[in-house]
Formats: C-alpha cells, sequence, structure tokens
C-alpha cells in the first residue's frame, strides 16, 4: 500500500483516515472471528437409507455431537396397566344340539331270547315271509301283546297269524285306514280313518263301536292300562275315554296337521308330531316342551321300552333322538336319502328300526347312533315298521301293496 506522508494532509483528511483505518480494523478482527470452527453436525441417513421396510418417524432436534438415525426397531411399549384380564364372554349358543358321545343306557325292559334281533346278529336278518294285500298300501302294523296277530292299517284292515305265517282275514273299515292299535290286553282293535274313529272285538273283527264327531283322525294310540285312547285330529289330539267313548280333554298348540301320537311306557306323558313334536303330561293336559329342530313334517314318533328317549321320523330324511325329561335332542341318525315314515324300538330299546321312502329299512344301534344294517326288498315307498314282543320278527309295510317279516335266518 503507498505511504502517504501527514505532512502533506489537513487536519481534515488526517481525522478521517483514521477513523477508516478504525473500521478496517474492526472488519478483519470479525473475519477472523467467523473462521473459527463449529462443532461438527453428522448428517442423519434418509427413511429409504436406514428403514427399509418403511418405517417412519418424527422429526427432532440432536444433542450435540450425537449422530441421529433412524432404525426399524420399534420404540418399548410402555408397561401395561395392572388391570386383570376380562373373564372370556360364553360362546353363542350352537345352532343345533352338541351330540354327546353316547346315550344313556338303562338295563333292558325286556328280557330277550337268543333269537331276538340285536347289535350282535343283524347281519343274519333276512326276509322270512311277504304278503301281498293287492290294492292295499299298508299305512301302519300294529302287533298283539301276544305276538300271535298283526295288524295293518291298509284299505280295509287285514289281520295276519304271525305264528302260521299267512292271513287269517279282513275287517271291513269303509275304506282306507291310516292307524291301528291293539289295547294291553289284545281284546280291541282302534282304528283311524278320515270318517271315523272306531273300536274293534278282537279276535272276532266285530264293530264295538266308534267315537262321535271325529275327523280327519290319522293317529291311534291306547294308554299302557287301555283306558283312554289319544287321537291325532286335525290340529289337536284328543283324548277320549274307552268305556263311556266320551272326550275327555283336546290338547291344542301345534300349528299343523297332527300326524302321529305315542304314550309313554309308564302313560304319564303323550308324545305328538306335525311340524314340531309337543310332549304333554297326560294326567292335566299342560305342555311339557316343544321339541322343533326337525326341518320338516314328523310323521313318526315311539317311545323306548324305558321311557326316557323318544325317537322321530319326518319328511327331512332325518331320525331324530331325544331326552324326554328335558328335551333335548341327543343325536340326529343320518343315512336315509328320502323321507321317513315309520320308527320303532326294540323291546330291549337295544336297536331302533326305521322306514323310509328310499326304499330301505335301516337299523341303529341306538348307544351309539351307528346304523347297522339296511335292510332291502321293498320296490315302493315305505311306510311303517314294528318290532314284534319278543323282538324275533321285525314286521315293515310299504306302498308296494306288501308286508314283509324279517327275522334271524338258519
Amino acid at each position: 500500500m503507498n505511504k502517504m506522508k501527514l505532512s502533506n494532509v489537513c487536519p481534515h483528511q488526517a481525522l478521517m483516515l483514521a477513523i477508516s483505518a478504525l473500521a478496517l480494523a474492526s472488519l478483519a478482527c470479525s473475519a477472523i472471528a467467523h473462521e473459527t470452527p463449529m462443532p461438527k453436525l453428522t448428517k442423519a441417513p434418509s427413511v429409504a437409507e436406514s428403514d427399509p421396510g418403511g418405517t417412519t418417524a418424527d422429526d427432532g432436534a440432536p444433542g450435540e455431537g450425537v449422530e441421529v438415525a433412524v432404525t426399524s426397531s420399534p420404540l418399548p411399549s410402555p408397561a401395561p396397566s395392572p388391570i386383570p384380564s376380562p373373564t372370556p364372554s360364553p360362546k353363542p349358543a350352537p345352532t343345533t344340539t352338541p351330540t354327546p358321545a353316547q346315550v344313556p343306557t338303562t338295563a333292558p325292559v325286556v328280557p330277550m331270547s337268543e333269537s331276538a334281533i340285536s347289535p350282535a346278529n343283524v347281519d343274519r336278518v333276512t326276509q322270512l315271509v311277504l304278503w301281498d294285500e293287492g290294492h292295499g298300501m299298508p299305512h301302519q302294523l300294529a302287533w298283539s301283546p301276544d305276538g300271535g296277530t298283526l295288524a295293518s292299517a291298509s284299505y280295509n284292515i287285514y289281520l295276519y297269524d304271525t305264528q302260521a305265517l299267512e292271513p287269517v282275514g279282513t275287517i271291513d273299515a269303509g275304506g282306507w285306514t291310516d292307524s291301528v292299535a291293539f289295547s294291553p290286553d289284545g281284546s280291541m282293535l282302534a282304528s283311524a280313518s278320515h270318517q271315523s274313529v272306531t273300536l274293534w272285538e278282537m279276535p272276532s273283527g266285530g264293530e264295538l263301536g266308534s267315537f262321535d264327531g271325529i275327523k280327519s283322525a290319522s293317529s291311534v294310540a291306547f294308554s299302557p292300562d287301555g283306558t283312554v285312547l289319544a287321537v291325532a285330529a286335525d290340529m289337536a289330539v284328543k283324548l277320549l275315554d274307552v268305556a263311556s267313548r266320551r272326550e275327555l280333554r283336546t290338547l291344542i298348540g301345534h300349528r299343523g296337521m297332527v300326524n302321529t301320537v305315542a304314550f309313554s311306557p309308564d302313560g304319564g306323558t303323550l308324545a305328538s308330531g306335525a311340524g314340531e313334536i309337543k310332549l304333554w303330561d297326560v294326567s292335566t293336559g299342560r305342555e311339557l316342551h316343544t321339541l322343533d329342530r326337525h326341518e320338516s313334517w314328523v310323521h313318526s314318533v315311539a317311545f323306548s321300552p324305558d321311557g326316557q328317549l323318544l325317537a322321530s321320523g319326518s319328511v327331512d330324511q332325518a331320525v331324530k333322538l331325544w331326552e324326554v325329561s328335558s328335551g333335548r335332542e341327543l343325536r340326529t341318525l343320518s343315512a336315509h336319502t328320502g323321507q321317513v315314515d315309520g320308527v320303532a324300538f326294540s323291546p330291549d330299546g337295544q336297536l331302533l328300526a326305521s322306514a323310509s321312502w328310499d326304499l330301505t329299512v335301516r337299523l341303529w344301534e341306538v348307544q351309539s347312533g351307528r346304523e347297522l344294517r339296511a335292510l332291502t326288498g321293498h320296490t315302493n315307498w315305505l311306510r311303517t315298521v314294528a318290532f314284534s314282543p319278543d323282538g324275533e320278527t321285525l314286521a315293515s309295510g310299504a306302498y308296494d301293496a306288501t308286508v314283509r317279516l324279517w327275522g334271524l335266518g338258519e
């Protein structure tokens, strides 16, 4: 820089030069101050670099000298609150009743002979005899209490001697008959039709009388003591005094035509089947239970010999077992491919027979629910099935106009 001689500068110029020199010195000090190193910040990696999984984090001010990195490790969860776990909610009620492993069993009600049909010998069951009713179509079969006679509700009533294995006569009932039942002592036979309910003297077949005012009857059953006759009539069940032929009580509650009735072995309970099954207290007429798990009309009901179980057959092709005391469904037996019109327990309660429009009679083990045998031979829809009192013979009837007897072969 060129040096200036102060001697040649006037006082005012000297003052200005002094001020400029001070300003230059100040700028130089400022520049030196800005060249002082600052703490270095390490650049945080980008989200893409540090978290391939796409985890994000909130922006924050890093501390001095701390390298900030975003990682995919989750932040530690806060300590859980000391709240007890809630009690699990109960499962919703199932749409179908759970099936138990076994149906309760009791001692046989009737001692059975070695010739009786049982779960152990069903493979030996064979057709013993065939009776052709010609223009008839068996709707229901009933054994006399001594097992010597079989009655068939058909076009009129056919009677068969089951010892001689031959027809013995026909009762002129005035046309189609839907149901027949023997009195417990075997002295009477009751029949039901759309025209009347009639009592017949046995074995002669003479008419004893009819019950006035009952039409559209589809099923009859005697009480175990023989004093009361239950009749399915239209949408009701009528309880009739046998001796006086007077109506004792009418049971109302079904939503459709009643197709079948049955007394429990002790006579205290009556079962009736329509679109649903109802259990009634016979002495009071009070409804005990409604069993409504069938999907269509119920055509047959039967009590087990000990009275603990009820079997039912339906148009829905199912056979069901129920606990009488509670009305609870125990088991559904599924094998038929046509509607089931008849069910019957063996006298010892070990077997259940079912008759179906699939042209078979099926034999089931009651305790396990297993199908043991399917009997074939009928050529049209089966309507009815019944065990003989000694359990040695099974009778079946169908729309092929035949009655067939089944038993153990040689």
